[in-house]
């Protein structure tokens, strides 16, 4: 206490006043103790260091800080602050404390020692931070991210058997309808020549769907590195693979740039939007079916544009969700494309957008990382 009190005894007498107040006031817990004396005991202990740990000042001073300590005090974070001290040095250490009435607390303490002009130290400051609030709240929301992993994981390998097992018996009822039609064709008048081929195309679709399902559910498990990819030379062969359709009424208007992403998903992203521009903008009555982009300040913005009946806003958001379809005449729909579509450029790291108006067709625009020069 000697050497602090000459120090202080050096600082005006305004300015000691000041200090006091200030420590005094502090919402922190601080603590100054004697590094001259076996044991480095507390000399000094502020209002609130009494307040948030229920010790009274006669409990605390002439006391080494280690009877906070309790039985799941941290031994290796106690012998690296201890180790600490021995080298004369400050620290920072996160370590669980005990309250007076026992109740464990996160103490953020940081440390530092005063010297004097020879470079002495007499004296350690204690800065204690109760911030067990920001631990709990931290392993609160470990715990729930962790459980949703599992919920994920769970509803993937959930899909995954009820697809796997659905996918035997339409297989065996498509078999046998196909296996009625080879034989008996001939002998059935034209309703059952109808009701078999809604037999054949219910399963088909009903295939499709869980297809459908297999894919949404296992998008992001699959490990795959970004990479460089020429979108221009991967959307014609999109557009290739769509058939006569897509090649007359598909139209790249200028050259597509460089993009970096997962391949899957980028294919995920053109293949259900052309595919859905050609089922439902009806290209050929209404025109064709656009492909711009323009650069932005990170990311490439890729607009596909058709001529079709167009979205009311209304259902802007319904569309994006998982078997949400709209009632349009002539197309058939798993009801899963775009949901598909907005959780592939969620995961590139982009967003998804529509515009659209009922009877002048829809534009929906997405972004992806560009290839920087």
């Amino acid at each position: 206490m000697p050497a602090l009190k000459q120090k202080l005894n050096k600082i005006p007498a305004i300015n000691i006043q000041l200090f006091q107040q200030a420590v005094e006031h502090e919402r922190t817990g601080i603590v100054i103790t004697d590094a001259t004396r076996i044991d480095n005991p507390i000399i000094y202990a502020n209002p609130f260091f009494e307040e948030f740990t229920g010790y009274h000042s006669d409990e605390i001073l002439g006391r080494n800080c280690r009877f906070l300590q309790g039985r799941d005090t941290c031994k290796s974070a106690i012998r690296r602050m201890r180790g600490t001290l021995i080298q004369n040095k400050g620290f920072e250490e996160t370590i669980l404390n005990y309250k007076r009435d026992g109740t464990p607390f996160w103490n953020r303490l940081t440390v530092a020692a005063i010297k004097d002009a020879d470079g002495e130290i007499h004296n350690y400051v204690g800065i204690q931070e109760d911030i067990t609030a920001r631990i709990n709240a931290e392993a609160e929301r470990d715990a729930i991210i962790g459980a949703l992993h599992e919920i994920k994981e769970g509803l993937a390998n959930f899909a995954h058997t009820v697809a796997h097992d659905l996918k035997a018996p339409l297989r065996g009822i498509d078999s046998f309808a196909q296996l009625i039609q080879d034989t008996q064709g001939t002998r059935l008048d034209k309703q059952g020549t109808e009701y078999l081929h809604f037999v054949r195309s219910s399963a088909q679709r009903m295939n499709n769907i869980i297809q459908s399902i297999l894919s949404y559910s296992t998008m992001g498990h699959k490990a795959e590195d970004l990479e460089s990819i020429d979108s221009q030379k991967l959307t014609e062969e999109i557009i290739t693979s769509l058939g006569p359709h897509g090649v007359r009424y598909i139209k790249i208007i200028s050259r597509l740039p460089t993009v970096v992403c997962r391949r899957s998903l980028t294919v995920q992203i053109f293949q259900n939007l052309l595919s859905n521009a050609l089922k439902y903008g009806m290209p050929a009555q209404n025109g064709n079916i656009e492909i711009s982009y323009l650069r932005e300040s990170t990311n490439w913005r890729f607009f596909i544009s058709d001529r079709g009946p167009g979205i009311d806003h209304q259902d802007f958001e319904k569309i994006f969700l998982p078997f949400q379809t709209l009632q349009i005449k002539g197309a058939d729909s798993t009801g899963i494309g775009l949901a598909i579509v907005k959780k592939s450029v969620e995961l590139c790291g982009g967003e998804l957008d529509v515009q659209s108006c009922v009877g002048e067709g829809s534009t929906f625009s997405f972004t992806l990382p560009f290839l920087s020069v």
